[in-house]
């Protein structure tokens, strides 16, 4: 990783992300998707409703930390 930081690469992850999902699932983040995983990955709360792709949008900063060795835990429920 070169000594860079979460931030510098939070593009590239996200966008590695984005692609292994459309390839192995056929589902592409929507925009506001991603928007979601940055405030995540800042360590903010994102509130979403039920369908709007939440174990999806957590994908996103998992694979950002897992690259620095942070690991993570995505929880999801149903109603």
């Amino acid at each position: 990783l070169g000594g860079s930081t979460p931030d510098e690469l939070l593009e590239e992850a996200f966008a590695v992300v984005r692609e292994a999902a459309w390839r192995a699932l056929g589902l592409r983040h929507y925009d506001v998707q991603l928007m979601g995983g940055m405030a995540l990955a800042e360590g903010k709360l994102a509130e979403m409703a039920t369908g709007e792709g939440k174990t999806l949008v957590a994908t996103l900063p998992a694979y950002l930390y897992a690259l620095y060795g942070r690991g993570s835990h995505v929880v999801t429920c149903s109603e």
